[in-house]
């Protein structure tokens, strides 16, 4: 496996894990209290605000931990830059990432304009930003597979 197959694979792994945990986080704390919270427009906001940086941040650490282990495991120099390769294979795989989120916020609406409320629309939308994300590193992954 090369180094950006396992970079990909480290942003994918990530990615999952700390949004399911946010979400049991979510939900067992303030789902069970009260069910109108669900239906709360500004809980909502403030759930999508906080889980923005703390996967950021969250990310970020893992990709350093990653650097760190990876260059004391192999003893290997890391890669400087990112040749046109990966950057075409980086360009392929958003875009592929583009076309879920924009799916996912056509359907976001649908629910909006089906009367199904804002928790069903909340819940449709940051699913569509986490399947987004596993979509772009699992392109990235298939590219590099591919031998793009």
């Amino acid at each position: 496996m090369t180094f950006q197959e396992k970079r990909s694979l480290v942003t994918l792994i990530a990615t999952t894990a700390i949004s399911i945990g946010y979400f049991i986080y979510i939900f067992t704390q303030y789902a069970n209290t009260d069910p109108q919270t669900m239906n709360d427009l500004s809980f909502w906001g403030r759930a999508v605000l906080i889980l923005i940086p703390v996967q950021i941040v969250l990310i970020v650490l893992a990709h350093i931990v990653f650097h760190i282990g990876y260059a004391a495991v192999s003893r290997e120099k890391l890669p400087a830059r990112d040749d046109e390769r990966d950057k075409l294979i980086q360009l392929k795989a958003t875009r592929n990432s583009y076309y879920v989120f924009s799916g996912g916020f056509f359907l976001a609406m649908t629910a909006l304009a089906l009367n199904l409320g804002p928790f069903v629309m909340f819940l449709v939308l940051i699913s569509a930003a986490l399947l987004s994300g596993v979509v772009e590193s699992v392109s990235q992954l298939y590219f590099y597979r591919r031998g793009f």
